[in-house]
């Protein structure tokens, strides 16, 4: 569980930075995506299984695709090994 929370936090982290990198003014509007988690039962791991799999979902939405030509967005997205 430590290991699933601690990659979605990087994943979110990384798209958040890769977004600020991209972003060409200051007046561009950056993608968002809410995440509803109310219907979830975040005491149960079942619970908290789905609403990081629905933040997953969303970063990937708005942190995708990474544009090719933008080295510095693929250098942060590149996992470290």
């Amino acid at each position: 569980m430590k290991s699933l929370i601690r990659d979605t936090l990087l994943g979110v982290s990384l798209c958040a930075l890769s977004a600020l990198a991209t972003a060409s003014t200051v007046g561009d509007q950056l993608p968002t995506r809410v995440v509803q988690y109310g219907d979830l039962d975040l005491t149960r791991m079942d619970g908290v299984i789905s609403l990081y799999r629905r933040i997953r979902g969303a970063a990937r939405e708005v942190c995708s695709p990474l544009a090719a030509s933008d080295v510095a967005a693929e250098t942060l997205a590149r996992p470290r090994l």
